[in-house]
């Protein structure tokens, strides 16, 4: 045996990726596998309860501490600092492993660095978007505004004041790659290129599991239409045009009335495009009756699919998908899936500058969106175009050939046994 490999996510849809890694970990160079996650107590509690009917054993023990109340912000903060750096004390000497594998760094972003410096080799894995440092911290501060706007100036003031100490006891606003002693494993060149920009140390593009899952679709699509007509009673002659949500509650600088607004306005603009497709929304898992509802009200002829529907098979069943900052956007070019950036929110400068993808079709406005669906539906020319764009974005942003899983899993053993990466 190896050793025990640590599983860290931090929700249910990234168990999936840790446990094919762990599992081939297992398979292949022979750890024992232990999983945590950090979501909060009811989620975690049924991941675990999955996992151990499975038989994989679970720590239970929360892996991060929230800053406690204190009339001293800098009091605070060492507090809080030092008891994190106490759960990383507890995974050292009670769990003992030998390597940690994690989708996220557990605030407050301490947790995998410390790890790693006590000698535990430890890799982050990216499974979804990112962005750059610059999206990062301004989706940060934007939210903050938000949040802090019903504050009294004296309640922002001390906000301000408890950010400043968390930086001073070494806790930074996060951002999820800031790591210098453990190890980032990104899902292709692109992100590999753009960390090194960033200072990051040690990064390596591997892929990962999602991707070696869009490799495995790609090869049978006729296969996943064929699950995805049974999901949803389509026909084999129906010409399907999808819209994937995005989680719109996590947009703080919408109201209601703008996203129902930009729902419409997709949804219509689908029918003027293409009246004789059958068009289906994918909601976010996040979401549930509310946005069945808007969605009825606007068109009860529009198929509402939910995460009974498999993405992937809806991605590759679609004749054109349409989403706005969805990392489902980049799984559709994955696919060589016409795809369109539907851009009607106001604002978010922010998300549409690090959602800039080449190999993605861009629409400011309503009618740029019929016209981009028609084209992609009726234009050989522009679909050879787009096709030719979205295979050299591939080629750049995706380690997309199925070895995903396998160099994750061959990374964390490089790093056990001390070979060079």
């Amino acid at each position: 045996m190896s050793g025990r490999l640590l599983l860290v996510g931090s929700h249910p849809y990234d168990v999936d990726s840790l446990v094919a890694v762990g599992e081939t970990a297992r398979d292949r160079f022979g750890y024992d596998l232990c999983f945590a996650s950090i979501a909060p107590l009811d989620v975690a509690d049924a991941v675990h309860d999955d996992l151990e009917a499975r038989g994989f054993t679970c720590h239970r023990r929360p892996l991060l501490r929230f800053p406690k109340d204190r009339r001293n912000p800098f009091a605070r903060a060492r507090v809080w600092r030092d008891a994190n750096l106490g759960v990383v004390d507890h995974v050292v000497d009670e769990i003992r492993p030998t390597a940690v594998l994690a989708t996220v760094n557990p605030p407050p972003g301490i947790f995998l660095e410390e790890l790693a410096r006590r000698g535990v080799p430890s890799v982050l894995l990216q499974l979804f978007f990112w962005g750059d440092r610059s999206f990062q911290r301004d989706w940060r501060r934007e939210d903050r505004r938000i949040q802090e706007a019903a504050l009294t100036p004296s309640r922002r003031r001390r906000a301000a004041v408890e950010r400043f100490a968390a930086t001073r006891y070494g806790m930074p606003p996060q951002v999820a790659w800031d790591v210098h002693h453990a190890t980032v494993a990104v899902e292709g060149p692109a992100m590999a290129r753009q960390l090194r920009g960033d200072g990051v140390d040690h990064v390596v593009s591997t892929g990962n599991p999602v991707l070696d899952e869009v490799h495995a679709r790609a090869g049978d699509l006729d296969a996943a239409r064929r699950r995805t007509e049974a999901a949803l009673g389509l026909s084999p002659t129906d010409v399907v045009v999808t819209h994937f949500r995005s989680h719109e509650d996590r947009m703080l600088t919408l109201d209601a009335a703008t996203r129902a607004r930009s729902q419409a306005e997709v949804i219509r603009s689908v029918r003027a495009a293409a009246p004789g497709a059958r068009m289906v929304v994918k909601i976010h898992p996040k979401e549930g009756p509310a946005e069945r509802d808007l969605i009825a009200s606007i068109d009860p002829d529009v198929l509402i699919a939910d995460s009974t529907v498999d993405t992937l098979d809806l991605i590759g069943a679609s004749a054109v998908v349409v989403g706005t900052f969805s990392t489902t956007l980049l799984h559709s070019v994955a696919l060589d899936r016409p795809t369109v950036a539907a851009l009607l929110w106001p604002g978010l400068e922010y998300w549409r500058r690090a959602t800039a993808w080449s190999g993605v079709e861009r629409c400011a406005d309503a009618a740029q969106l019929t016209e981009a669906v028609r084209r992609n539906l009726d234009d050989a020319d522009h679909r050879a175009e787009w096709s030719r764009r979205r295979a050299e974005f591939r080629a750049d942003q995706f380690v997309l050939d199925g070895h995903g899983t396998d160099n994750v899993a061959a990374l964390v053993h490089r790093l056990v046994t001390g070979s060079a990466p």
